[in-house]
């Protein structure tokens, strides 16, 4: 397994590695609606290897999405979509060549899991973490409010 990046360090674009691979995996930090991607997206068309996608955010630019996606052919898209909802989102009509499989955008791992010992609460430094971003408007309401959780959230008394 390789990383290899999408973008350079300096914001230009990569072309993909079309040999030397069984598969290649795309991280969802790849937005497929933007355009600072065309170029490694464009590659990933003239590739033979195999190819899957993590994608998250997909009610944004739907329709850009779709495009790369029939473009592309991934062979599989892990999806936040519930199951029970992927052939609504992504009909096997329009991407017969792609298995969309429904997982979390985030799992715990193992180790911690089985830990069963955890830091007691006198000695953590932190005690709640949060990320979250300012949105453009276009997220409306809901894209603001996951903003301001992270700034009120500290002002709260318990």
């Amino acid at each position: 397994v390789h990383f290899y990046p999408a973008r350079t360090k300096t914001g230009g674009n990569q072309i993909a590695p079309s040999t030397g691979y069984d598969w290649i995996i795309v991280h969802y930090s790849v937005r497929l609606p933007m355009p600072y991607f065309d170029k490694f997206l464009n590659s990933l068309c003239k590739i033979a290897l195999k190819k899957a996608l993590f994608i998250q955010d997909e009610y944004d630019s739907v329709r850009q999405t779709y495009a790369w996606l029939e473009k592309i052919r991934f062979n599989i898209v892990f999806t936040c979509v519930p199951k029970k909802n992927i052939n609504l989102i992504y009909p096997k009509t329009r991407f017969p060549y792609t298995i969309f499989k429904n997982v979390f955008t985030g799992y715990v791992p193992d180790w911690a899991y089985k830990k069963k010992v955890f830091t007691s609460f006198e000695k953590r430094k932190v005690d709640v973490g949060y990320r979250g971003r300012q949105l453009p408007l276009r997220y409306g309401l809901l894209g603001l409010m996951k903003y301001k959780i992270g700034n009120e959230f500290p002002k709260k008394q318990i």
